[in-house]
């Protein structure tokens, strides 16, 4: 019976971790199995080898989380430090929550033993109560998981490091605790009072500490996380800023112009009079450029954006790179402003950085097509690259931070390449689209 709760354990623990982890981070479907035989091979050979060799538990716990966290590393994609803070999330979680409930439920069956079953000196079945902590701690994992979502939402590798670390700790204060229980050093009356009250204040000081220990880790990610999403809200009103400003001196510059257009009809009039064409093109040219005619941002239809692009084509333009942009962004879709900057900033960062590797003169080009399609955003980005065997070039840091972003929204991302061509293409559904993606593609 008890290797049967042990395998059962197993089960429910194997079965979590794979959920808890799709949610938030992508895998394929032979590494899903892959995964899950791993996990539960880990946890059971955890178990099985203090029955034939000598093995300290600090280290043999330290072992086992540091195989999970190896596994999600090797198994799952996503930026490595997303990936570690999501293993450090499911790790001290999980751990933190079988402690806490394994001895909540033990305090809870050794009062009803001695008070209502009149046990004098009750003493537990440790499979039985393991196997109940474990599927109330899951219990636990499943209903806080809502809570988690915003912490996995287009956060930096830094964010991540930083939230990682304090979990890591936390993980390792509680192995210790449970160390010290596995050698008998545990919260104890004196002698006086019996197992009974020995097991009840042993038990109690677990509670207490892995209580603790849980409510300090999640003030400390929720504070991290709004003190993450104030830096948004601050960046992006800059970002807001610095577009009304550029749109605003084109305009001024746009008012200028019109205020002295009937001295410009006059002039262009006379020189078209005296068909001095050359003359005529030219002063066309410098009003275009007085009046930032040909060298102002995109019209998107979102002012942010525009100013994104706005720059970035300046800077194509200056490196010799031919630019195309036919792009709408659907008004009120829904898509953060801010996400839309870490979007169009990261995959055209990306692209003229692939350009600039090329040498000048060789059919350099980046071209961006996108609107709306079906009550989605379709957004479809090409430029020139250079051949490489490996295409693993292309999928570094701008390019994890965007399928973050993908995720949050609920859209899906490919990226292909040809012969000296690299593309992203963004599927992403506008609000009240309802759509399943997966199922679109």
């Amino acid at each position: 019976m008890e290797t049967v709760f042990m395998l059962s354990s197993y089960i429910i623990y194997t079965w979590a971790a794979l959920w808890f982890f799709k949610k938030r981070l992508e895998i394929t479907v032979y590494k899903e199995m892959v995964f899950m035989a791993g996990v539960f091979l880990n946890w059971l050979a955890g178990d099985l080898i203090p029955c034939f060799v000598s093995v300290p538990y600090f280290f043999r716990a330290l072992v086992c989380q540091g195989i999970l966290t190896g596994l999600v590393v090797l198994l799952f994609e996503a930026a490595w430090q997303k990936k570690i803070f999501a293993a450090s999330v499911f790790l001290a979680l999980t751990t933190l929550a079988v402690d806490f409930c394994e001895s909540l439920l033990c305090c809870l069956s050794l009062v009803f033993m001695h008070r209502v079953a009149n046990v004098q000196e009750p003493f537990l079945d440790g499979s039985l109560v393991s196997v109940s902590g474990v599927l109330s701690a899951m219990v636990i994992l499943y209903c806080s998981s809502g809570h988690l979502k915003s912490l996995f939402d287009a956060k930096s590798g830094k964010w991540y490091t930083t939230a990682a670390v304090p979990l890591i700790s936390v993980m390792i204060m509680m192995d210790v605790v449970n160390w010290g229980a596995t050698h008998g050093i545990l919260v104890r009356s004196g002698g006086n009072a019996g197992v009974y009250y020995d097991q009840l204040f042993s038990h109690t000081g677990i509670i207490v500490i892995s209580g603790l220990l849980a409510l300090g880790a999640g003030f400390y990610l929720l504070g991290l996380d709004r003190l993450e999403l104030e830096q948004r809200k601050s960046a992006r009103y800059y970002a807001q800023v610095a577009a009304y400003q550029m749109l605003e001196g084109q305009y001024r510059q746009l008012e200028r112009l019109r205020h002295d257009m009937k001295n410009h009809v006059i002039a262009l009039s006379e020189l078209l009079k005296n068909r001095e064409w050359e003359k005529m093109g030219s002063y066309l040219e410098a009003m275009g450029r007085w009046g930032a005619l040909g060298m102002g941002g995109e019209t998107t239809g979102n002012k942010v954006v525009d100013a994104v692009l706005g720059q970035k084509k300046e800077k194509a333009e200056h490196c010799g790179i031919l630019w195309e942009c036919e792009l709408q962004i659907p008004a009120d879709g829904g898509i953060d402003e801010f996400d839309l900057c870490v979007l169009f900033g990261n995959l055209v960062d990306n692209a003229l950085e692939e350009c600039g590797r090329l040498p000048q003169g060789n059919n350099r080009f980046i071209q961006i097509q996108g609107g709306l399609v079906k009550k989605c955003f379709l957004l479809d980005i090409k430029n020139s690259a250079s051949e490489r065997k490996d295409d693993k070039i292309h999928y570094g840091t701008g390019l994890l931070n965007v399928r973050d972003i993908i995720h949050k929204y609920n859209g899906e991302m490919e990226t292909g390449s040809e012969p000296g061509i690299f593309a992203v293409t963004l599927l992403i559904p506008l609000t009240g689209a309802g759509y399943d993606m997966k199922q679109t593609l």
